[in-house]
């Protein structure tokens, strides 16, 4: 997620990472948000569910391959 009205870190930044990420094989979500800066804490609840809900997502898949002792990327 990244609001175009930020300063700190330029919106092409955030648009270059995903790009790398996408390149590197990994599953992203980008969130573009017109009237916001770059924070969760500017969000509504329904942007903070998604994010939560996609981390939660990615971070049980990790923690259940480890658990069962495969080898995680």
């Amino acid at each position: 997620m990244h609001g175009r009205e930020e300063q700190l870190i330029p919106f092409g930044q955030a648009e270059a990472f995903v790009s790398a990420l996408q390149r590197a094989g990994a599953e992203v979500e980008f969130l573009v948000r017109e009237d916001s800066l770059h924070s969760l804490e500017l969000v509504d609840s329904a942007v903070a569910d998604r994010a939560l809900a996609f981390l939660h997502s990615h971070l049980v898949a990790v923690e259940s391959a480890v658990a069962l002792g495969s080898d995680v990327p």
